[in-house]
């Protein structure tokens, strides 16, 4: 049967390179890989909504409930933390700072990892810190799944359509921080 169709040039070598010679395949090449680029475009994810029992902190009362709704178009800074996490605390000074500095027009919430810390271990060291933005446990670890964080500390910045405009993992210092806040503002216009 092979000889058959090789007679009949099915299987003829010389018939196949004029067809696809290899300008055509690295053009065909080209145009799928575009076409995946347009189709990969970054969208911003739209943030999930949360509620977060709060600690006393400067600005905000013990057992205070606060619920983020990203539609209610203000920029938000969210921080996931956990107070035996050097890198987490020792940023905390400048997201304060960016909060008093800010607060009349983004909200900034603490979000503690609960596990390796206690609850009790976060109220303690918020009360010695003396912070004043909002700052609470993420008892079952929900808020944490739901924003997808790995690493801590990592900061997200919601912009005013409820998306998340910016991840950041590590340390966060206030150059960093009003960078994005002013970048985030800019938008809105």
């Amino acid at each position: 049967m092979n000889l058959l169709l090789m007679n009949q040039g099915f299987y003829n070598h010389s018939m196949i390179s004029k067809r696809f010679y290899p300008g055509k395949i690295v053009l065909a090449f080209i145009i799928l890989i575009i076409a995946v680029t347009i189709g990969c475009e970054k969208k911003a994810s739209p943030a999930p909504i949360f509620d977060l029992i709060l600690y006393e902190s400067k600005d905000y009362k013990n057992n205070e409930k606060y619920t983020f709704n990203p539609n209610n178009n203000k920029i938000t800074m969210i921080n996931f933390w956990f107070p035996s996490c050097p890198p987490c605390i020792s940023e905390m000074p400048d997201i304060d700072s960016a909060y008093l500095k800010y607060k009349d027009r983004i909200d900034v919430i603490g979000v503690q990892l609960i596990g390796i810390d206690s609850i009790n271990d976060g109220k303690r060291f918020i009360e010695k810190g003396g912070f004043s933005y909002a700052i609470g446990g993420d008892k079952q670890g929900k808020i944490s799944v739901d924003y997808d964080v790995t690493l801590f500390p990592t900061t997200l910045f919601i912009d005013h359509t409820g998306h998340i405009f910016e991840s950041w993992q590590g340390i966060i210092e206030e150059p960093e921080i009003a960078k994005i806040i002013t970048s985030i503002l800019n938008t809105e216009r």
